[in-house]
C-alpha cells in the first residue's frame, strides 16, 4: 500500500487519510500566519508579521540586562574579598585557614557559617571548670578540640580523655599543627607572652584568656605584632558577656537613660588559685592590676566612651606592697552631663579570714543614669530602680557568660572582615591602667594618650 493510501483509524471506527491530514495541518499554520514554504511560493503576498517581535526584542534586553547585573555583582563581591574601595572602618585580614579547605562556594559558605573549628587547648586555668570546659561541651557543633597542653600532666590528662583529643608536651608543637585553626589560651604559666607569639608567627587565631598586665613597650609592642600577623585576636573579658551587663545596656539605651556616675568595687581573695596550685605565691599587687583591667574594660564597656583622664591612690601595707588602689576616671564632657567612674580593688583581707572576705560583698557595679538606677551581681542577677518603683531581673535562663565568648571567638575567626576592637579595647584598658599608676605616683590627675 501506497503512502498516501495508508490511513488511521480513528476512534469511532473512521479513518483518516494521511494526505488529509497533512493538508489540513498546513491550513492550520496557514490560519496562524502562514507557512514558510507558501510565503517563498507567493511573492506577492505580503511578509508576515509576528505579533511576539516586540516583545521578544524587550526579554532579550531584559536577558542582557540580568546577565550583566550578575557579572556585575560578582566582581563586586570580588572586588570586597580583594579589599579594593573598602570603607576605612573596616580591615580585611588574610583569609582563615578554616575557610581555604574547600575551594567550591558551597564548601566556602559551609565554612562561614556551620564549619567547626579545631582548636587547641593551652593550659587549663581557674576558670576551665565552670566556663570553658562546659561551654566547649555545649558548642560541639562550632568547636572541635584536637590537642591540650597543660602545666599539670593529669588535668591535661584528663581533658584529653574528656574531649578525645591529643595531649601534647609542648605549645609549640600544639601550635605548630597543621590540624589546629585556633589556639585557646587559657592559664597564664611561665611562658608569658610565647605562647601568643607563636601562634601569630603560625597564623592561628588566638583566644587569650590570661592576664593583661604588661609593660607599655611591651604592650605597644605586642599590639603591632598581633596587627601585623593579621590573624584573629580576642581577649577575654568575661563581665562584658555576661547576661546582667547586656540587659543593663539594653536598659541604659530604652528605660534608664544615659550615665552619670557608675560605682565598681571589688575585693580579692587571698590567694590566687592557680598560682598557689603551681606553687608560685602571687604578689599582692599583680592580682590587684589583673583585676583593674577587667574592672576599666567593663566602665569602658557599659558608659560606650573612652575616659580622657584619670586619678588614682594606692596604698601600701607593712611590707611596703600595694593592697589597694582607686581609680576615678573622668569621661568626657557632652551635651549632658560629664560621666564620672570610680573604681577601686583590694586585697587587703587575709586569706585566713574567709568568713570577712564574703561579708556583705558589695554590688559588682551600680550605675546612677539620668532616669534612674541600676545595681548588678554577675553574671545574672539586675535591681533597677525608676519612677515606676523597683525592678529585679534573674537572667538565669540565658546564655552563659561561656558561651557567649566561644561564639563571639568562632564569629571572629570564621569572618572575612577583621575585627579590631577587641585588640585595641585590650590595649586602651592597658593604656588606662598605665596612666592610673603614673597618676599615683605622681600624686596629680594625669590625661589618658592612647
Amino acid at each position: 500500500m501506497s503512502a498516501h493510501g495508508a490511513s488511521l483509524s480513528g476512534s469511532k471506527g473512521g479513518s483518516i487519510r494521511l494526505a488529509d491530514s497533512h493538508a489540513i495541518t498546513s491550513r492550520a499554520r496557514s490560519a496562524e500566519g502562514g507557512d514558510p514554504a507558501t510565503e517563498k511560493s507567493d511573492p506577492d503576498r505580503p511578509p508576515r508579521k509576528t505579533l511576539n517581535s516586540e516583545p521578544r526584542k524587550g526579554y532579550r534586553r531584559t536577558l542582557e540586562a540580568l546577565r550583566f547585573a550578575s557579572i556585575f555583582f560578582r566582581f563586586s563581591r570580588f572586588r570586597k574579598l580583594c579589599g579594593w574601595n573598602v570603607s576605612p572602618g573596616l580591615h580585611l585580614r588574610r583569609v582563615p585557614r578554616v575557610l581555604l579547605r574547600g575551594t567550591d562556594r558551597h564548601s566556602v559558605r559551609r565554612s562561614l557559617h556551620g564549619m567547626k573549628l579545631r582548636v587547641g587547648l593551652v593550659g587549663l586555668g581557674e576558670a576551665w571548670q565552670h566556663r570553658h570546659r562546659p561551654a566547649l561541651r555545649v558548642l560541639q557543633d562550632r568547636f572541635e578540640v584536637r590537642a591540650v597542653y597543660g602545666s599539670v600532666p593529669l588535668l591535661a590528662d584528663q581533658a584529653a580523655r574528656e574531649f578525645r583529643c591529643d595531649r601534647v608536651d609542648g605549645f609549640r608543637s600544639l601550635i605548630q599543627r597543621p590540624d589546629i585553626d585556633a589556639v585557646l589560651i587559657l592559664e597564664h604559666s611561665w611562658q608569658g607572652w610565647l605562647p601568643m607569639l607563636a601562634a601569630c608567627d603560625a597564623g592561628k587565631a588566638i583566644y587569650w584568656a590570661a592576664d593583661l598586665d604588661l609593660e607599655p613597650d611591651q604592650a605597644i609592642e605586642l599590639k603591632q605584632r598581633v596587627d601585623r600577623s593579621g590573624v584573629a585576636f580576642m581577649a577575654e573579658f568575661p563581665r562584658r558577656y555576661a547576661p546582667a551587663t547586656l540587659r543593663l545596656k539594653e536598659l541604659i539605651a530604652t528605660r534608664l537613660g544615659p550615665p552619670q556616675l557608675v560605682f565598681c568595687h571589688r575585693r580579692v581573695p587571698g590567694e590566687d588559685p592557680v598560682q598557689a596550685r603551681h606553687g608560685r605565691p602571687s604578689s599582692p599587687g599583680h592580682l590587684i592590676a589583673r583585676e583593674l583591667v577587667e574592672l576599666i574594660d567593663w566602665c569602658r564597656f557599659t558608659v560606650g566612651v573612652d575616659p580622657q583622664s584619670t586619678m588614682s591612690v594606692i596604698h601600701h601595707n607593712a611590707q611596703d606592697h600595694p593592697d589597694y588602689q582607686v581609680i576615678n576616671l573622668q569621661f568626657p564632657q557632652t551635651d549632658r552631663q560629664p560621666v564620672t567612674c570610680q573604681l577601686s580593688c583590694g586585697r587587703y583581707i587575709p586569706s585566713r579570714w574567709t568568713e570577712a572576705i564574703t561579708f556583705r560583698p558589695p554590688a559588682g557595679l551600680q550605675i546612677c543614669c539620668e532616669r534612674g538606677l541600676a545595681f548588678i551581681d554577675l553574671p545574672s542577677s539586675l535591681v533597677w530602680f525608676d519612677d515606676a518603683g523597683r525592678h529585679q531581673e534573674s537572667l538565669e535562663s540565658e546564655l552563659s557568660v561561656g558561651e557567649q565568648l566561644l561564639t563571639q571567638f568562632h564569629r571572629a575567626v570564621t569572618s572575612l572582615v577583621r575585627k579590631m576592637s577587641d585588640l585595641e579595647d585590650a590595649y586602651r584598658a592597658l593604656r588606662i591602667l598605665q596612666a592610673a599608676q603614673q597618676s599615683a605616683a605622681e600624686n596629680r590627675r594625669v590625661d589618658i594618650i592612647y
